[in-house]
């Protein structure tokens, strides 16, 4: 086995142990739905979940987003290319975004958060603003279309439709189907 099979049947397992982590979740919270104490009725007859369900699944999500992306960051550090952050920035996020709509949103988030430190550092550092900005700018582009390609293919493996990515020219050898 090649250590390109191997990290790809790496990120597959991870992939597969995040949707069942998931799908657990989804199965206590179907049960605690069940149990009229823990929704809250409005003044205006609407049921809300009790403050406890945000409280817990929101700062889970933002942790299981973080790891994803650290597990990315590490990966591009560990290649040093010129160029590579295209891709990780890519695959990254649409490993984020396979885990619903709270995983994009914290991918979103964390990468305006990330991007907003960058331009900090880089300025202390003595770098022109505008090609901060420029590198800014295309990291949220990357971003926003890692986003995208794990909404729109949430079962699909992310680092294999971007085999179809010149990530050194940053753009698409062939659109994806």
């Amino acid at each position: 086995m090649t250590l390109e099979t191997r990290k790809i049947l790496e990120q597959q397992f991870a992939q597969k142990e995040a949707r069942e982590e998931d799908e657990k979740f989804s199965a206590r919270l179907q049960n605690w739905l069940a149990h009229p104490g823990n929704l809250s009725r409005t003044f205006d007859g609407f049921y809300l979940p009790n403050p406890v369900y945000v409280g817990i699944r929101v700062p889970t999500s933002a942790y299981s987003t973080y790891k994803i992306l650290d597990k990315n960051k590490a990966e591009m550090d560990v290649h040093n290319m010129d160029y590579i952050d295209n891709y990780y920035h890519r695959k990254g996020m649409c490993e984020a975004a396979q885990n619903g709509m709270l995983g994009s949103a914290m991918g979103f988030a964390g990468g305006v958060a990330k991007e907003a430190v960058d331009l900090l550092k880089k300025s202390k550092r003595g770098m022109e603003f505008g090609e901060i900005w420029d590198d800014s700018k295309k990291d949220m582009m990357n971003n926003f279309d890692g986003l995208s390609l794990g909404m729109r293919y949430p079962q699909r493996d992310c680092a294999e439709m971007l085999d179809n990515f010149d990530w050194r020219n940053n753009i698409w050898k062939k659109s994806l189907k």
